[in-house]
């Protein structure tokens, strides 16, 4: 994606490490790509998830402690490259 590599350019130069979470199987391929693309190298790729101060993902939410925030957010999710609203009836019938 455009600014990928400049973004992880800025981590490198802040002294701010990353890892790779994936849950493909071939950390190889990952490893692969970052190299075939001149990207700044992660200190690790991982299917586990590891303690972190951040997670960045295109899927991921926020939690403030607030499930009524947070079925909220859910009803309006949408992930960037996929068209509509996956959980837009979230909520809306009532469970008896």
């Amino acid at each position: 994606m455009p600014g990928a590599k400049r973004f992880l350019e800025e981590l490198k130069r802040s002294n701010v490490d990353f890892v790779v979470h994936t849950s493909r199987d071939s950390k190889k391929m990952i490893l692969a790509w970052f190299k075939k693309y001149g990207l700044p190298l992660p200190l690790a790729i991982t299917s586990k998830k590891i303690i972190a101060t951040v997670y960045i993902d295109d899927r991921a939410m926020y939690f403030d402690g607030s499930f009524t925030r947070l079925l909220g957010q859910l009803q309006k999710f949408k992930v960037h490259w996929k068209e509509g609203h996956p959980f837009k009836d979230l909520g809306k019938k009532k469970i008896v």
